[in-house]
């Protein structure tokens, strides 16, 4: 008689229902957890104008996802947002996604001022214009229009982000400010929001334009509202020295807590 042998199922034949159900249990808790969020910020956030809600919470949380991968973003200080009415949220710039973090970490809708040769390449330029952005020149006299544009959204109660040092920081240092910001505060009667950043500039860098994991938090704080209506109306040019000085103060205080190192030495001293 000759002798059989049972047949045994194989190691990975055994193994692979495991597999199969942890990734489907994955999957699901993504889901779930990707949906708790659009839910609530569906619920949080005032409609933005002149846009599809849906789109603009989808948009956010496509972003949100991104940033769980590449370096999970670590908000402070929202409830120092108004969440209704007109105000500039004044920031550091040390990346082109700086944007992207904004929007993300704002507990509502803003609208964001980009240079103006983004808005020249096809599709891009009328998507970001979709999602509240619109472009600013950046060299030779002021743009009127764009600074015209601002005036009526902050006097209309809407939320608009500046980046009050003029241009992307190459070294990631925080730069001189320019007095548009405090121009536009004063010209709309609205409280300025510090905002600053850090990490952004190691996702996208300098100069690049793909991100990439940094395997570390992104920070995000916003300060406490700054009033600028006690500032004497004697003169102009003083009056928007000391706003311009005031609101920089404000966000050095913020990025003295997450980045130390992009001040300068004068920057670091305490205020008398």
């Amino acid at each position: 008689m000759y002798e059989t042998r049972n047949s045994k199922p194989s190691h990975s034949c055994a193994v692979w229902p495991f597999w199969l159900a942890a990734l489907a249990s994955t999957a699901l808790g993504f889901c779930y957890v990707w949906w708790r969020g659009f839910h609530r910020m569906l619920r949080r956030n005032v409609s933005p104008r002149g846009g599809n809600e849906l789109a603009f919470v989808g948009m956010r949380q496509l972003f949100r996802t991104a940033y769980s991968f590449l370096g999970p973003l670590e908000v402070r200080g929202q409830e120092n947002v108004p969440l209704i009415g007109g105000v500039i949220i004044a920031s550091n710039h040390t990346s082109d996604a700086d944007v992207t973090v904004l929007y993300t970490a704002l507990p509502r809708w803003a609208w964001f001022l980009g240079k103006e040769e983004i808005f020249s390449i096809p599709f891009l330029g009328k998507l970001i214009q979709y999602y509240h952005a619109f472009p600013i020149r950046r060299t030779g006299p002021a743009d009127r229009v764009a600074m015209k544009q601002v005036l009526d959204l902050l006097q209309e109660g809407e939320a608009v982000v500046m980046f009050p040092e003029g241009k992307l920081a190459e070294d990631g240092r925080l730069q001189a400010f320019q007095p548009g910001t405090a121009m536009l505060a004063f010209k709309a009667g609205v409280r300025v929001v510090p905002a600053a950043l850090d990490g952004v500039s190691k996702v996208v860098p300098y100069g690049e334009v793909y991100p990439r994991p940094i395997f570390q938090r992104v920070r995000v704080r916003f300060g406490p509202p700054i009033d600028l209506s006690d500032i004497p109306l004697d003169d102009r040019h003083e009056r928007l020295a000391i706003a311009t000085q005031r609101i920089r103060a404000g966000v050095i205080e913020l990025v003295k807590e997450i980045s130390p190192s992009s001040l300068s030495p004068e920057d670091l001293q305490p205020v008398v």
